[in-house]
């Protein structure tokens, strides 16, 4: 377990037992930024392990920035129908700003953040850093097999 766990007592947890949905948005999230950008290549160099943690940087800041998500704000049933409502789609760094819980020093540091971001330089990167882990992805061929008879 990494030591800073262990520093600030955060309590590690899967899902509730027989509860097989119970980390669904999360797992939906990662499918979007992860899977779908990585793939289910299996990646055990220490330089793959770098490529991906240089990936996970740059998909943080295209996925805080600039991609926008809707909030579930309600659901009406309507016999078997549900009708859902939500919000206006932002992204994860417009719903903070607008939460209105940042101090302003804080506010400063994001929007300076926001404002050095390139993005078509962070596409460029991003992709830069896709081509590099896919290099190094173990794709073990099967061994031929020996036919006997």
């Amino acid at each position: 377990m990494c030591p800073g766990v262990r520093q600030r007592r955060i309590t590690l947890t899967r899902g509730r037992g027989y509860r097989k949905n119970d980390q669904a948005y999360v797992e939906q999230r990662n499918w979007l930024s992860v899977r779908r950008q990585v793939g289910y290549d299996r990646y055990s160099s220490r330089a793959a392990y770098e490529a991906l943690h240089q990936l996970y940087g740059l998909l943080r800041l295209q996925l805080n920035f600039f991609r926008p998500v809707r909030k579930l704000v309600g659901k009406q049933r309507l016999g078997a129908k549900a009708i859902k409502q939500y919000d206006e789609p932002l992204t994860p760094y417009q719903r903070l700003l607008d939460s209105g819980i940042l101090d302003e020093a804080a506010r400063d540091m994001l929007e300076n953040q926001f404002l050095a971001i390139n993005p078509a330089q962070l596409r460029h990167r991003t992709e830069q850093t896709l081509r590099r882990l896919w290099s190094l992805a173990d794709r073990h061929q099967a061994a031929p097999s020996s036919k006997i008879g």
